[in-house]
This record gives structure tokens, sequence and C-alpha cells, in this order.
């Protein structure tokens, strides 16, 4: 005699829900700002720097520079929002 196996039933059972896109907020996009804001004015003032160190890339320089912002702006916002969730509310 076979029985059956429930314990597949109750794994599905117990999903956690998914986030939807209800759960961004004004302060998810004002972290996004500030992290693109601070990474743009930092980038605008090393950028002779950054230009030289990635001279030696050749056609890729162009390429890197960008990840190197991307990668920037998303650590920055990312910072940002660990900053936020760690200080008390005062609500």
């Amino acid at each position: 005699m076979l029985t059956p196996d429930t314990t597949e039933a109750e794994h599905h059972s117990r999903r956690e829900p998914e986030p939807s896109a209800d759960c961004i907020t004004l302060s998810t996009y004002l972290e996004f700002l500030a992290g693109g804001a601070t990474v743009a004015v930092v980038f605008l003032f090393a950028m002779p720097i950054l230009v030289e160190l990635a001279n030696p890339l050749g056609v890729l320089s162009t390429t890197a520079l960008v990840f190197l912002f991307i990668f920037a702006w998303f650590s920055v916002w990312v910072l940002i929002r660990i900053t936020q969730e760690q200080m008390p509310s005062h609500s």
C-alpha cells in the first residue's frame, strides 16, 4: 500500500509572500537619487584620475568607467539604505 507524500504539499503551503511593487516607497526613490547624486559629484571631481587609470584598457576604458559608476552608485545606495535602517525612528 502506498501512502501519499504530504511533504511537498506542506512545503508549498508555507511559502513567503512575494514582495510587490507596493513595497517601494518615496524613501527608496530618495535613497536611489541621493546615491546617484553623491557618486556623480565624486566622479566629476575624480574624472581626470579615473580616465588616466582607465587609459590602458584602450577601447574598453569607457565601458570600465560606466561599470565603475554603476557599481559605485549601487554601493552608495546600499550604504544609505543600511544606515537609514539602523537609525532609530522618531515616528
